[in-house]
This record gives structure tokens, C-alpha cells and sequence, in this order.
């Protein structure tokens, strides 16, 4: 299995890797096979996850739903270092304080003092 797959416990499924952005999903089999699923949305990955029997869950509900590609291990890291499967996501900005203008409007304008 590929360092950057999500292990899951199942007696079919080795691992997994969810690309949110994509919409792509790879799945690695105990058999060592992989397979790239496009346009995969984020339910059926919380179906899958969520379910007592990850396996039957992705049979029933992926397997045949979505169009595949199987990959080899040259694919598999092309997959991985074009799209964002693993990728941390980036920190949100911290905000500027917002600055109030009239401190300069008055040293400006005194005549135009404001009073709250």
C-alpha cells in the first residue's frame, strides 16, 4: 500500500485516498490492485466510512457508479503529486484589524470633530 493511502479495515480493501477537490477517489485492494474512481462526491466516501462492511458498501454503491481507471505504481504517484490527495490544507490568512479613519479625519479636520 502507498504511504499516502488512508488504511481500512476491510478483508477486500487495503486503503483509500479522497481527493475533495477532483472529486477523485483512489482505492487500493488486498490484492495490491489499484483503481481511480472519477467524480466521486464526499457522501459516498461518508457512506463508505461510515458503513459496518466498507467493502459492501463500496461494491454496492462505487464499484460500478463511477467510471475507473486501473493504475500502476507510476500512476499511483502521478496521482499523488498532481492533485491534493494527502495535501494539508493551507492555513487560513489572519485577518487585519480593521482601523478606524477618524483619528486622521480630526487631526485633518478639527473643525469636524465627531461626538458619539
Amino acid at each position: 500500500m502507498h504511504q499516502k493511502l488512508t488504511p481500512l479495515v476491510s478483508s477486500n480493501l487495503d486503503g483509500y485516498a479522497y481527493d475533495p477537490v477532483a472529486l477523485k477517489l483512489i482505492i487500493a485492494f488486498k490484492s495490491g490492485r489499484h483503481y481511480l474512481y472519477d467524480d466521486v462526491p464526499q457522501v459516498e466516501i461518508d457512506g463508505m466510512l461510515d458503513a459496518a462492511s466498507k467493502g459492501s458498501y463500496f461494491s454496492k454503491n462505487i464499484r460500478n457508479a463511477y467510471n475507473f481507471t486501473d493504475m500502476d505504481d507510476s500512476d499511483l504517484g502521478q496521482a499523488f503529486r498532481k492533485w491534493s490527495f494527502g495535501a494539508k490544507k493551507k492555513p487560513t490568512p489572519k485577518r487585519k484589524r480593521a482601523r478606524s479613519i477618524l483619528p486622521k479625519l480630526e487631526k485633518k479636520y478639527p473643525f469636524m470633530r465627531i461626538v458619539f
